[in-house]
């Protein structure tokens, strides 16, 4: 198997309000992820740390799998970790070199506006 994986900061919209999240892309390079019917999981760990995705879902095409962390969900993180995923408690596939270091920043926004942050603190409260 061959994947392409993006970290980047991104605003997700929640009926209406803007909340800024990192979001993980799995891109399957060779075909599609055979999973769409079941509850898939994302996690990334160092041996250390460990981090869960609190949202995940395929594209419509099945090539990308995406994951959304929080957005200090990697702080301390090793530059060489590893993502694993799969269905439920069954993680079948692991990625390993993941740097979360890496993080395609938001990209400058129009009309400046308001948004969440969206981190551990957070996500614990609400």
């Amino acid at each position: 198997m061959a994947y392409t994986v993006t970290l980047e900061e991104t605003l997700k919209d929640e009926n209406g309000t803007l909340y800024k999240v990192l979001q993980l892309k799995i891109l399957d390079d060779l075909g599609k992820f055979s999973h769409q019917s079941e509850s898939m999981i994302i996690r990334v760990t160092d041996g250390t740390h460990e981090a869960v995705a609190f949202s995940n879902w395929l594209s419509g095409n099945q090539k990308e799998l995406y994951g959304i962390f929080t957005t200090d969900a990697f702080s301390g993180f090793s530059t060489n970790s590893t993502i694993q995923f799969g269905t439920n408690d069954l993680l079948m596939t692991e990625i390993t070199g993941f740097n979360p270091g890496v993080v395609v920043p938001l990209p400058p926004l129009s009309g400046s506006p308001t948004y969440i942050t969206v981190d551990n603190y957070w996500l614990a409260n609400h």
